[in-house]
């Protein structure tokens, strides 16, 4: 089930939009890069991209999390991971990066830039690009025991951001019985399944220990900085996970 604080999420989000100076503190250059799928087990194009993101959350310079969306279960199949909070979330990125339309498979990197999820040279590149730069913020997610995780950040003033968990389920096999992929199996890896906004930071330095929401066997997490202000206004500032176990 979802736990999401939509109007707080979204506030932050539509805040990003205002348009703040760029602030740019030293950079962390090994930092991951975020990587955002917005799919749909209704979609006949996503199973590609799906098989995509799977190759990518091996990766350690990448964070890759699977979000769906739900306006294709109106088609025939109810993706069961499908909720209206990430598909808000994807028109968020809409605005921010000035796309005409929301589609699936649409990867989101670092949310500043955007491809097809299953076009893996033009994703590739935006990942050469993300990884020569660094991240303006060094964030650091340590698990100390099943339900608790330490955060910290490093003094960065004149700088502020968003704080967000995300709780994804590290596999997920599902027998599709109708829509577009009727009949076939899908895997889908690291499902977004809890949402759960930690709060402002204002660039202060920070070691904190965080609860991590509904701990479970195959459960990871995943803490993203998304700037307030600039261009564009959903810039992760940076990112960090504890991943699930095997």
């Amino acid at each position: 089930m979802m736990h999401a604080r939509t109007p707080l999420i979204l506030a932050a989000l539509a805040a990003l939009v205002a348009g703040a100076a760029d602030p740019r503190p030293a950079r962390s250059a090994d930092a991951p890069i975020l990587v955002e799928l917005f799919t749909s087990q209704g979609c006949s194009s996503c199973p590609p991209a799906d098989a995509y993101l799977k190759e990518l959350a091996g990766r350690e310079d990448v964070i890759a999390l699977s979000f769906h969306v739900d306006y294709w279960d109106r088609l025939g199949w109810r993706d069961p991971f499908a909720n209206g909070w990430n598909t808000r979330r994807q028109h968020a990125y809409q605005a921010a990066l000035g796309q005409p339309y929301v589609y699936t498979p649409q990867m989101v990197i670092d949310g500043r830039d955007q491809a097809v999820g299953s076009d893996r040279a033009a994703v590739g590149r935006i990942l050469d690009r993300r990884r020569g730069e660094g991240a303006a913020v060094a964030v650091s997610l340590e698990r100390t025991d099943e339900d608790r995780a330490r955060l910290r950040l490093p003094a960065a003033p004149g700088m502020s951001g968003r704080l967000t968990l995300f709780g994804f389920d590290r596999k997920q096999d599902t027998d599709v019985r109708a829509g577009e992929n009727s009949g076939r199996r899908l895997l889908n890896t690291n499902v977004v399944s809890v949402t759960e906004e930690i709060g402002r930071w204002s660039g202060e330095a920070v070691d904190r220990l965080l609860s991590l929401p509904e701990p479970k066997a195959g459960r990871g997490y995943a803490l993203v900085l998304t700037q307030e202000g600039g261009t564009p206004a959903t810039r992760v500032l940076g990112a960090a996970q504890v991943k699930a176990a095997p």
